[in-house]
């Protein structure tokens, strides 16, 4: 396993939850009022983290590449064709 994911998976992001679950947990069994400061940075700590999974999860491709160019959507089904005749009152003017 490279070294950037290890290290992004296991301490950055880590630390980050270790400063967030400190600042809730303070805020719930104490009552004290959590630092801004803490939490942003903590939050911060786990966005590399979460971009990552979201990108996978989303099957975004890499950056410079050409993702889904090689298939067009397809058209949406046609509804059936109605008939009018079969209707109470059709062709009757009502």
């Amino acid at each position: 396993m490279p070294a950037w994911p290890t290290l992004r998976d296991i301490g950055i992001t880590g630390t980050g939850l270790v400063i967030v679950w400190s600042q809730l947990l303070l805020w719930g069994l104490e009552g004290r009022t959590p630092s801004d400061v803490l939490l942003a940075v903590g939050l911060g700590m786990l966005t590399p983290t979460a971009a990552a999974h979201v990108r996978t999860v989303l099957g975004a491709a890499e950056p410079g590449s050409e993702a889904g160019s090689s298939s067009s959507p397809s058209p949406p089904p046609s509804p059936p064709p109605s008939s009018r005749s079969s209707l109470p009152g059709a062709g009757t003017g009502e």
